[in-house]
């Protein structure tokens, strides 16, 4: 039997199997680079359990990136802890690291959302991410907001930002925005803000997620997200502990 579709509307279904094909690569591409952050922190955090962040340079070319694992110590200090020609002091492999950096980090790659703002006079800076991103979060908005119970944030690709936050009984409450879309005020301080935004960046592509998303269907993504932010540890009360007698 001949099929009677038209060559117009078959152009049409082939077009949007195109379109959704790619949306689908684009979105596991994007799961695969967050996959390789963690698997790259994990491997080196059990090496050097103190370690917080590494520095390398970015992946313009085959050739050596791993630059340094360095540490944050109590006082707010940044201390390094070992370099490359080193790594294999702490059995780690430096070429096998090299791998991971340069698959990785390519150069739209969502991966670059846990690093900080660098030029090019200098290496960059990769923080690791913590193991539960959500508790991470939302021990920041409440470092703020001690009432908060969620967030809306927009997650669009490259322009991603905070809209609101909402606690208690209170609805979510979208203030004024410029036409960007944009806050017109600051919720956080930049940094604090930064790291809000490209947490929750991070956990669109991470399976399991509150916030994981699956790839777009029929050209359609929804970037508006509300979250839900990890219930605040109780404390618990503490003893009275009676005066001793003099």
């Amino acid at each position: 039997m001949t099929s009677k579709t038209s060559p117009v509307r078959r152009l049409k279904q082939n077009r949007r199997r195109r379109v959704e094909a790619l949306a689908a690569f684009e979105h596991a591409r994007k799961v695969y680079e967050i996959a390789l952050l963690d698997d790259l922190t994990a491997t080196i955090v059990t090496a050097v359990p103190q370690a917080t962040h590494l520095t390398f340079d970015p992946p313009v070319a085959d050739g050596q990136l791993l630059r340094g694992i360095w540490t944050v110590t109590r006082d707010g200090r940044e201390r390094q802890l070992i370099n490359r020609q080193d790594l294999d002091l702490v059995e780690l492999n430096a070429a096998e690291l090299d791998g991971v950096l340069y698959q990785a980090f390519d150069l739209f790659s969502v991966a670059w959302t846990a690093t900080r703002p660098h030029d090019d006079t200098n290496p960059c800076v990769l923080d690791f991410p913590p193991a539960d991103r959500e508790t991470r979060m939302s021990t920041l908005v409440r470092e703020h907001y001690p009432e908060a119970q969620g967030l809306m944030l927009n997650l669009t690709s490259h322009s991603a930002h905070l809209i609101a936050v909402h606690g208690g009984d209170t609805p979510f409450t979208v203030i004024r925005q410029d036409s960007d879309g944009r806050p017109e005020s600051a919720l956080f301080p930049d940094s604090t803000q930064r790291q809000i935004v490209n947490l929750a960046v991070q956990l669109a592509f991470v399976p399991g997620s509150s916030l994981y998303r699956t790839a777009p269907t029929h050209g359609r993504v929804f970037n508006r997200v509300r979250m839900a932010l990890k219930p605040a540890p109780s404390t618990p009360p503490q003893k009275h502990q009676p005066e001793e007698e003099g």
